[in-house]
């Protein structure tokens, strides 16, 4: 998942869908070929077959889990106490797991489907800090600007603000994930069906007319507060499908403004 802003620098920008393509074989039984394509800012991609891939299964999703809107925190803070890095703590959403750093991410993904393809995100919580000798927080919202465009961010709003303390700028961003995976997602799309060996059920031009529908219907909305403190940028950052947003943003923006530095 993408950070603001990493120590090696910006980190490119993955998006990771799964595409399903569904085959009939003999006497009737289908079968679904799946596949996860990880697409990165650079236009290159990635694809690795899914293990139950040649598993029977049900066109019907009706009975897919369903996930439940949860606007708890954690009772437990993350606090950084590195020392070459300034404190901070906040209290990530509850049940969240933990990754590399304070980042975290959502026990569920959400899901945009049509027809016979889809795309699953994880909602995320990614923090990150930067050593910059710069002139204050202007400049350092004007570096960040200029480096998330880069992996195709658009930071769409920003506002300056005081967060338990500490002046900062709460921002907004827009990732278009769908344009960025539709050139990888149709090359998939033809080499499954010139590969098929089972009689596609589903015609070329309507898996086409799903992935036009998901790439319009997959935006990721982004917000997120930027710091400059101690020589260092800091970004503490929410994001989640523009269509789950009024299940996703209010838990993570209620964790977003526990943000406090020590």
């Amino acid at each position: 998942m993408p950070n603001f802003l990493n120590q090696k620098g910006i980190a490119p920008v993955i998006l990771v869908v799964i595409l399903s393509v569904v085959f009939v074989g003999a006497f009737g039984v289908v079968y679904q070929s799946r596949k996860e394509i990880k697409i990165r800012s650079d236009k290159t991609s990635e694809v690795t077959q899914l293990k139950d891939s040649s598993t029977p299964v049900s066109e019907s999703k009706d009975n897919e889990p369903k996930t439940e809107q949860n606007f708890k925190l954690s009772s437990k803070p993350f606090e950084q106490n590195n020392t070459s890095l300034p404190n901070f703590s906040f209290f990530p959403p509850d049940g969240w797991s933990k990754e590399s750093g304070g980042n975290y991410i959502a026990p569920f993904k959400d899901k945009i489907s049509e027809g016979v393809a889809y795309l699953s995100y994880a909602p995320s919580l990614n923090i990150s800090a930067v050593s910059k000798d710069l002139s204050g927080l202007d400049e350092a919202l004007a570096l960040v600007k200029t480096e998330v465009k880069k992996a195709s961010i658009e930071i769409t709003s920003s506002k300056k603000v005081t967060l338990n303390g500490t002046e900062g700028y709460f921002v907004e961003g827009l990732i278009k994930y769908g344009e960025l995976s539709r050139s990888a997602l149709e090359a998939e799309i033809d080499k499954e069906i010139k590969n098929a060996q089972k009689k596609v059920i589903v015609s070329e031009d309507q898996i086409k007319k799903d992935i036009d529908t998901i790439v319009k219907n997959s935006d990721v909305k982004l917000i997120g507060y930027v710091f400059y403190q101690d020589g260092y940028v800091i970004t503490f950052a929410g994001r989640a499908l523009d269509n789950f947003w009024d299940s996703r943003g209010p838990q993570m923006k209620k964790s977003l403004d526990t943000f406090k530095f020590e």
